[in-house]
């Protein structure tokens, strides 16, 4: 009995196969990496909360040195905050001007933006999470 190779029929079904697996598997893999670093983002946006309340308990206001609210450079030149600690390709922001008080992470590439609103009274470290329409576990 003669043995025989491998058809061109056979290979391109198992690259056929292989091609629709990975097909399906990636983008569920894509994703779980932009939750992860939305979870990453949320956490940073609880220390940045934490951050507002401690320099309101250490000046005695939410306002810098020349009288406007602050924002996150004073946060940081102050040493409430590192900015090495943020999670990646996120932009944050504080929103003063609503009760409570909202601190947001913005993605640029992706769009996702996540937001953190906590009442500043609130001794929960959980406050109102949006996910860009995703539901993200606190």
């Amino acid at each position: 009995m003669r043995h025989r190779g491998v058809t061109l029929t056979e290979i391109l079904i198992t690259l056929t196969i292989i091609a629709i697996g990975a097909g399906l598997v990636i983008p569920q893999m894509r994703s779980g990496v932009e939750n992860r670093e939305a979870k990453q983002a949320l956490n940073t946006l609880h220390s940045i909360l934490q951050a507002v309340r401690l320099y309101e308990v250490d000046k005695g206001n939410l306002q810098n040195a020349g009288g406007n609210p602050i924002n996150l450079a004073n946060l940081e030149s102050e040493g409430y905050v590192l900015a090495r600690e943020y999670a990646p390709k996120f932009n944050y922001s504080i929103n003063l001007a609503v009760q409570p008080i909202q601190v947001t992470a913005t993605n640029p590439t992706t769009g996702r933006v996540v937001t953190l609103a906590q009442d500043p009274n609130s001794k929960s470290r959980d406050g109102a999470i949006t996910d860009s329409g995703h539901f993200l576990a606190g």
